[in-house]
């Protein structure tokens, strides 16, 4: 695979030598070398063989001279002595036959150039024919005694020198003839072994050969199979593998970038990658192309349709074959993931229901803000906000409708507002307000002003208009505030007081209403502990009488409340906010309960004089539910 600058994409190739696979050259010189060694020396055992085998030949040759030599002159002797003591005489030019005598002297001169003893047997052999040449003469001229004497006192002297010499020279030639017939099977031994080495050497070559091409062809056959894997990786992958110039240019581009970004390969090849990623982020493609290498840097890619895909890009560099510079980018389309991961941490900072920022977004606001205030001194508010009765609508129309509720008061509340403010649910009903640029309270009260006429009008829910008012706590900079926390402990205390004060209205905050307001948490709890103990619930019966009898015709159940410490706490500080907390439910029940059994007994005590027992009770207190649930415990 190749881009249209020679950029080939290849995985797994081995390096290779000058002469072709590393260390081929080495091998067969070696075998080279080593053949002609071999040869070299089968050539000189062959010669050696040759040169023993000549010499045992003219060993043997010398041998069958020698016995000729004898053999003839053997003849000549006996000729002689035949003629000497035949009954016929010799003629008088009897001689020595000449083939005899031609033949003689061959054989002893054959016997001197093969025998180191052939000299003296020669010179011998030369002297004895013409020693018996003289005594046939001598036979034929009738003079016997004088060839008798030729005969005994040179022929037969010289013809046992010559017997002598040739017992002598036998076991010579003989040893010889040994000698070189085992030097000649050593060689032939030689040869042999050399023979066999070199075939050893022949097949142990070609074997080697052969199981290189077998090995180099199994190599090629995998980087083949290799190569093929990588490429069809490359090809189906779903990430977008780009190999990209350091102007950007496109100098590969897989085909999977048709499924990341619905373009062809062919057509985005020589163009520059920068035509198709979003002007903020070439910068960042600039910087990954000069570094060459990158851990994940995120881009953002223009869809063949136009829409930005956020991709991931990896970047590793590489050398191509001219010797430039390229990066290889594995380019990852990340638009689903990035999608999620900004939906998770909207979650994390805004609340589900209504959209708006949470509590943990609604503070971090709250301490940027105020950085920003002490440099600019801008000015700075909290609106705290508390709808009031909310329980009373879930409690009536359900949980659905109060859900309802909180998501039309987070839609008005948002459209009275500025783009620039904050707006947040801290939870359940209660909402809060960041107004930045506030520079005195009068920006903050009239921000409240316009909460609460937003909330004027009816809210449908449920097929029902509801009338909804606010609680509004406002708090500002003053009364020497210093963090985000205490700001926002400021706006709460503020707001309730406000409720306290008789809801639908807001209330600047104040440094003593932390007391106020710590001291109607603690009542609180107070009073669900004296509840729970039932020892410090009073009633006091207040009579009702006729003006014109002057008679006791009743009277009136009234709740006292004898705390420990505080003795004697009158209905007006606890009555409130234990109505708010719901307390009010399980009080009644008591104060129903102790006054029908105070009643049941002084009727007891005075049938004559019949009682009415009165007692007050709350709006709360009226829901069916709750009569419905003291009817069915009874009193």
């Amino acid at each position: 695979m190749a881009g249209r600058r020679g950029v080939a994409i290849k995985r797994g190739a081995p390096p290779l030598e000058a002469g072709g696979r590393p260390g081929r050259g080495r091998h067969r010189l070696w075998a080279a070398v080593t053949v002609v060694a071999v040869l070299c020396v089968l050539g000189g055992a062959a010669a050696e063989t040759l040169r023993l085998e000549h010499r045992t030949e003219r060993a043997l040759e010398a041998q069958v001279a020698l016995a000729n030599v004898a053999h003839q002159v053997d003849g000549v002797r006996f000729q002689a002595y035949s003629m000497l003591s035949g009954p016929r005489p010799l003629p008088s030019d009897y001689a020595i036959n000449d083939g005899l005598r031609r033949l003689t002297a061959s054989n002893a001169a054959t016997f001197a150039g093969l025998s180191p003893l052939g000299a003296p047997v020669e010179t011998a052999v030369n002297q004895l024919n013409g020693l018996v040449e003289r005594e046939l003469q001598l036979v034929a001229e009738r003079q016997p005694a004088a060839a008798q004497s030729i005969d005994s006192s040179s022929v037969g002297p010289l013809y046992a020198r010559l017997v002598g010499l040739s017992a002598r020279d036998t076991p010579i030639l003989d040893s010889q003839a040994h000698s070189a017939q085992a030097s000649e099977n050593w060689t032939l031994v030689g040869l042999i072994v050399g023979s066999g080495s070199l075939l050893v050497v022949v097949v142990v070559t070609f074997e080697t050969s052969r199981r290189r091409r077998v090995r180099a062809a199994a190599e090629a056959q995998g980087a083949r199979v290799s190569g093929e894997r990588f490429t069809a990786m490359v090809e189906h992958s779903s990430d977008m593998i780009t190999v990209v110039g350091p102007d950007t240019t496109v100098l590969y581009a897989a085909p999977s970038i048709g499924a990341v970004l619905g373009r062809d390969a062919a057509h985005v090849e020589g163009t520059p990658l920068a035509d198709i990623v979003h002007p903020d982020d070439v910068l960042r493609l600039w910087e990954l192309c000069e570094a060459g290498s990158s851990d994940g840097e995120e881009l953002r890619l223009q869809h063949a349709d136009g829409t930005w895909m956020t991709c991931e890009a990896r970047g590793t560099r590489m050398a191509t074959p001219d010797s430039t510079s390229a990066v290889v980018l594995n380019i990852r389309d990340v638009t689903g993931r990035k999608a999620l991961e900004d939906q998770l941490r909207h979650q994390a900072f805004h609340d589900a229901l209504t959209g708006l920022a949470n509590r943990a977004l609604f503070a971090d606001r709250v301490e940027h803000a105020m950085t920003r205030e002490d440099r600019h001194r801008a000015g700075l508010a909290v609106l705290m906000i508390d709808l009031d009765d909310f329980k009373i609508v879930n409690d009536s129309l359900g949980h659905g409708a109060g859900d309802e509720l909180l998501i039309h008061v987070a839609a008005r509340l948002r459209n009275c507002l500025r783009s620039s403010d904050t707006i947040g649910r801290l939870g359940g009903d209660e909402f809060a307000v960041l107004l930045e640029d506030a520079t005195d309270i009068c920006s903050a009260e009239q921000a409240a002003d316009k909460v609460r006429a937003a909330l004027a009008a009816p809210i449908e829910v449920a097929g029902r208009p509801l009338i909804v008012t606010a609680s509004i706590g406002v708090a500002t900079l003053a009364h020497g505030t210093t963090s985000a926390e205490d700001l926002l402990r400021n706006a709460d205390a503020a707001m309730y007081v406000a409720k306290a004060q008789g809801k639908n209205r807001w209330t600047p905050f104040q440094p003593g209403m932390h007391h106020a307001v710590q001291e109607r948490v603690q009542l609180k709890a107070d009073l669900v502990e004296a509840l729970a103990a039932g020892d410090q619930m009073e009633l006091y019966y207040q009579p009702v009488i006729t003006l014109d009898a002057k008679a006791v015709i009743g009277v009136e159940a009234l709740l006292r409340w004898n705390h420990p410490t505080r003795g004697l706490v009158p209905p007006l500080d606890f009555l409130a906010f234990a109505e708010e907390s719901g307390i009010i439910l399980p009080l009644g029940r008591w104060v129903l309960r102790h006054a029908c059994l105070q009643a049941r007994e002084w009727r007891s005590d005075h049938p004559e004089a019949p009682l009415s027992m009165s007692v007050n009770v709350s709006g709360r207190q009226l829901d069916g539910i709750w009569i419905a649930s003291f009817g069915s415990r009874g009193v």
